[in-house]
């Protein structure tokens, strides 16, 4: 499975995908899994790519996600391996936030996996 869907199922955020081809009035309408449909296919695929989040070169996005769920804290202190709460605030390394090859949205996918066991 690819993995920024996985990571969208997981946080509970809508995937965008191109689900089927329907016949309106003898013409092609492509449908996506929000429920869209598109006189083209192309629109479809401009709507898939516009609406599912870039997790993997702003990973801003996941931390965005991960700190709307009541067990954030939990999660950014597995994601160092040390309480990083000081006086009540949160801190995550620079290059976590800066990585642009998905390591914090596969560090999300692991520690919601392990949540869910």
């Amino acid at each position: 499975m690819d993995k920024n869907r996985e990571f969208a199922e997981l946080v509970e955020i809508p995937w965008h995908e191109e689900i089927s081809v329907a016949i309106f009035c003898g013409e092609d309408r492509f449908r996506c899994s929000c429920g869209a449909f598109y006189d083209k296919r192309q629109q479809l695929l401009d709507h898939v790519e516009k609406s599912n989040p870039g997790l993997t070169a702003d990973p801003r996005l996941v931390l965005r996600e991960m700190m709307k769920r009541e067990d954030w804290p939990e999660f950014i202190t597995a994601l160092s391996g040390i309480n990083t709460c000081i006086n009540g605030h949160y801190f995550i390394r620079v290059d976590r936030i800066l990585d642009t090859t998905g390591k914090l949205r596969d560090n999300v996918i692991e520690f919601l996996r392990k949540e869910k066991r």
